[in-house]
């Protein structure tokens, strides 16, 4: 049985109430693709849907993306935001690379 790198992490079920609100709604959704690439896609929220490899937010277009990966959703924060928010909370000044 093939292991997946990138396992499906359980989320929030008031994100589920979230998305149940916005069906039907379109406008931006950011998250994160592969590793740490952020993307983001614009379109109608159809709904959700469970597989044995996680839960998907569909779209239009059969666009689906991973419930665990979306940082923001129509201005909504979504299941993956504090993982994108540790980005901005990492001191790059904090390491002295000789430069003192």
């Amino acid at each position: 049985m093939k292991r997946a790198l990138d396992p499906y992490q359980p989320i929030d079920p008031d994100f589920l109430d979230i998305i149940d609100e916005l069906i039907g709604r379109s406008g931006t959704i950011n998250f994160f693709e592969s590793g740490n690439d952020i993307n983001d896609f614009k379109g109608e929220i159809k709904g959700y849907v469970r597989t044995y490899e996680g839960q998907f937010l569909v779209l239009n277009a059969n666009r689906r993306i991973r419930l665990d990966k979306i940082i923001t959703i129509l201005g909504k924060v979504g299941p993956a935001y504090e993982r994108y928010n540790h980005f901005s909370n990492v001191c790059f000044s904090c390491f002295d690379e000789g430069q003192f």
